[in-house]
C-alpha cells in the first residue's frame, strides 16, 4: 500500500498541475500521471528489495518479503516498460518524431536500470546492481524531454 501511495502521489503532481488549466489540462496529464506512476513503482518495488532486511526486522511487509526479491525484480521491470511503452504511446499531446528520439535516451536508462535487477534474489544483489540509481537518472531525463518537448511545442501537457 505504501509503495502505491508514494507511485499515486508522485504522478498526481502532474494531474493537480494540469487541472489548474480545467478538465481538460487535467485529462492532458493523464499520460504524465500513468508514466510517473509506474516509473515510481518500479524504483518503490527495488527500494523495497533493496531494505528488505531491515524491513523484515519491523515488521514490515512489502512487495519483496511477500513475493521474493526475484519476483519483485520482474514486477519492477514489467512497471518500467510500462512506463516506457506509455511514453511512446501516439495519444500523448507532445508526441512527434524529435520527441521521439530524444525520449528514447531516457527510456533506455529506465529499462536499463530495471533490467539490471532482474535475475537477483537478495537485497545486496539489488543495491549492487545499482538498478534505483539508473532509474532515477531516468526519470529525471525524461522529465528534462518531456519539459523541452512541451516548451518547443508551444504548450505544456
Amino acid at each position: 500500500a505504501g509503495n502505491l501511495l508514494v507511485a499515486y502521489l508522485s504522478g498526481s503532481l502532474f494531474l493537480f498541475g494540469g487541472a489548474l488549466a480545467g478538465m481538460e489540462g487535467a485529462i492532458r496529464t493523464l499520460p504524465l500521471l500513468l508514466i510517473t506512476f509506474l516509473a515510481m513503482m518500479a524504483r518503490e518495488i527495488l527500494k523495497g528489495a533493496e531494505d528488505m532486511e531491515g524491513d523484515r526486522a519491523f515488521g514490515a511487509v512489502t512487495i519483496p518479503a511477500v513475493v521474493g526479491v526475484s519476483r519483485s525484480s520482474l514486477l519492477s521491470f514489467s512497471c518500467a516498460a510500462g512506463a516506457v511503452l506509455v511514453s511512446l504511446l501516439p495519444l500523448v499531446p507532445w508526441w512527434s518524431h524529435p520527441y521521439l528520439a530524444t525520449i528514447a535516451v531516457p527510456d533506455l536508462l529506465i529499462l536499463g536500470g530495471a533490467g539490471r535487477a532482474v535475475g537477483c534474489s537478495d537485497g545486496p544483489c539489488v543495491r549492487s546492481s545499482k538498478a534505483t540509481t539508473l532509474l532515477k537518472a531516468g526519470m529525471f531525463l525524461a522529465l528534462a524531454v518531456i519539459c523541452g518537448a512541451a516548451l518547443f511545442r508551444g504548450s505544456g501537457p
